[in-house]
């Protein structure tokens, strides 16, 4: 039934991840592993001052 479903792709999945750290792991021991990239900086960051408005000053 159901149950037999969720547990067959659960152990799916679960080989899976194993398979994928074990290659990263012996890429990583081997020194083949490929360095991480790095990110393209965030719009908002880009922009610099993103917001142009200033603050409202409180009135006391």
């Amino acid at each position: 039934g159901f149950a037999n479903q969720y547990l067959f792709t659960t152990l799916i999945v679960v080989a899976a991840n194993i398979r994928k750290i074990k290659s990263f792991l012996q890429d990583k021991l081997k020194g083949t592993a490929t360095p991480s990239r790095s990110r393209k900086p965030r719009r908002r960051d880009r922009l610099g001052n993103y917001w142009t408005h200033e603050e409202p000053s409180p009135k006391s």
